[in-house]
């Protein structure tokens, strides 16, 4: 539902629309991870979930550069001409991007994909006492990858900290799914928390 709900803000080349349907397409990969069992038809539909959200990904990179990054360089030199030629150059390079995502939403293969999604849907568990203990299983194993990660993770932003980073998504992704089944104070806490350290995480993503 949130990626096709963006999708004509996506189509209007409205940088919010085009985030949120690739967090949709993330927390669509989770959603299958956790829920599908692994299965030949589901691990089909998460990758060509990924190919969608890599398409994506890279007008969402250049959005970030030039909407936060660049401005606060170029208020700190207005009169320095390399500034202004490479605002230039992404204006130009987010025209061609954009029009690269444009292309998939566009095509036809995209509404099949959100058709197949749904159908999925609709196949996907919903006995009361099997979520419960799929839940505990799944936010455990999850829970224990984002500790594993992070005893790696240092001061500065490397490879180690990506990967706690990403580990630490996959983790509130599951546990927003899963909150109503735990108590609400409880669970809004930790998803808070979560939100909080990716916030800062995701700043240093994209200074780096």
């Amino acid at each position: 539902v949130q990626v096709s709900c963006h999708a004509r803000a996506c189509r209007a080349r409205d940088p919010a629309g085009n985030h949120q349907i690739r967090v949709g397409l993330r927390r669509l990969q989770m959603a299958l991870n956790s829920f599908g069992g692994g299965t030949p038809a589901l691990k089909a539909l998460g990758k060509r979930g990924r190919i969608l959200a890599n398409a994506f990904g890279r007008a969402r990179d250049l959005d970030v550069f030039a909407s936060e990054l660049l401005p606060r360089l170029t208020k700190r030199f207005p009169d320095n001409e390399s500034f202004a030629a490479l605002q230039l150059a992404v204006r130009h390079a987010r025209g061609e991007i954009w029009d690269d995502a444009l292309a998939e939403i566009l095509n036809p293969e995209f509404g099949t994909f959100l058709n197949d999604v749904a159908a999925v849907s609709e196949e996907l568990p919903h006995n009361g006492t099997r979520i419960v203990k799929l839940s505990r299983r799944v936010l455990g194993e999850l829970h224990a990858q984002a500790k594993k990660r992070g005893k790696r993770a240092r001061g500065e932003y490397d490879p180690h900290t990506h990967k706690l980073r990403i580990a630490l998504k996959k983790l509130r992704y599951a546990a927003e799914f899963f909150a109503p089944l735990y108590g609400a104070r409880r669970a809004t806490r930790y998803i808070r928390s979560l939100k909080s350290l990716l916030a800062e995480l995701g700043a240093a993503n994209d200074a780096h």
